[in-house]
């Protein structure tokens, strides 16, 4: 199932990234979304930035179908690779996410671009379950990444207007 998003940030790429680049933000970000353990870990190279991020969180109030292939904790990991920037700041990089030891993964580009006086980032992918009835799960699943997304968004927000 293809997951297409643009999130916009009020700031400049640069100060975009080093929001994003902060493990202070990213526990931000998942305490936003309810996690009720995380991790962060950033890794800087001089070809990359890698961001990996996990998270626990309870499956209350999913719905049943999924919360019996999950079970009554979820584990999300995330990792981010982003690649040096071009001039104008933007940056290009991948997204891969999972469900614990589920067969669900998000498999995404990602890019970091300046419009006015925002930047937008736009997460482009495909959500994948491989298993019985896999499209159903992606189906159930596809609303709940968004509903993160949006929660990244508003974190972000505020973050960089606070």
């Amino acid at each position: 199932m293809k997951i297409s998003r643009v999130l916009s940030y009020p700031a400049a790429p640069d100060v975009v990234f080093a929001m994003l680049a902060d493990p202070l933000f990213q526990a931000a970000k998942c305490e936003a979304a309810h996690a009720d353990h995380h991790d962060e870990e950033v890794i800087i190279t001089l070809e990359h930035t890698t961001i990996v991020v996990n998270r626990w969180m309870v499956t209350d109030g999913m719905p049943g179908v999924v919360k019996s292939v999950i079970g009554p904790r979820l584990h999300i990991h995330e990792t981010y690779v982003w690649h040096v920037p071009a001039g104008d700041g933007s940056r290009r990089g991948e997204l891969t996410a999972s469900v614990g030891a589920t067969p669900l993964r998000l498999h995404a580009k990602i890019a970091l671009a300046p419009v006015g006086s925002d930047t937008h980032m736009a997460v482009d992918g495909e959500l994948r379950a491989h298993m019985f009835m896999g499209g159903q799960v992606e189906r159930l699943a596809a609303p709940w990444i968004m509903k993160g997304m949006d929660k990244e968004e508003e974190t972000a927000a505020a973050w960089l207007t606070g």
